[in-house]
């Protein structure tokens, strides 16, 4: 069977963090500098293979002085470590629509495994002719696990910053 190629489409796709803050709070980020392509030869997508490259200073949290922070050596260095990458190793289908995503998650040189559940909704052909497919993921990690260890701790003791991050991502790409 043929390989067909998915490329992402960066204005129709949103790929987001969450994090909790002092306890009480949550901080939501996003990328706005990302590439990915998905390869699969099932018209299912079952056994795709799925590679991200976010760049690093391009996190965001619409705080200047916080993202001038997350992309400093305190968290993603993004000087010495430019990108964040994802690339699967395991497409599994679980159910008509869903899936389980397995791969490994690269951060500040550091790679370790990570899964995605993941729903695909759908295919559709739009106005001018491009044939385009729609993913829905969501995953988490510990920070502490990527070297990204600041924290000023709370007068209880609590973590000023959470160590679970929460992804969330909402993709649209275009068939190649």
């Amino acid at each position: 069977m043929n390989n067909f190629e998915w490329e992402i489409d960066p204005a129709h796709t949103s790929i987001q963090f969450h994090i909790t803050h002092m306890i009480i709070a949550e901080v939501t980020g996003f990328v706005t500098d990302f590439e990915g392509k998905l390869t699969t030869q099932n018209a299912d997508f079952s056994a795709s293979k799925l590679d991200v490259v976010i760049k690093a200073n391009s996190i965001s949290t619409n705080n200047a002085t916080r993202d001038a922070h997350l992309i400093s050596s305190d968290f993603f260095d993004a000087e010495k470590f430019p990108e964040i990458r994802f690339v699967s190793t395991t497409f599994r289908k679980v159910s008509d629509k869903k899936f389980m995503i397995d791969g490994r998650l690269t951060i500040k040189g550091i790679t370790l495994p990570i899964t995605l559940e993941t729903e695909n909704k759908g295919i559709q052909k739009d106005p001018f002719g491009n044939i385009k497919t729609g993913f829905y993921a969501t995953g988490k990690f510990r920070r502490f696990s990527y070297g990204l260890t600041w924290d000023k701790p709370l007068e209880n003791g609590a973590l000023f910053i959470g160590s679970e991050v929460r992804i969330s991502i909402i993709s649209e790409l275009i068939k190649k």
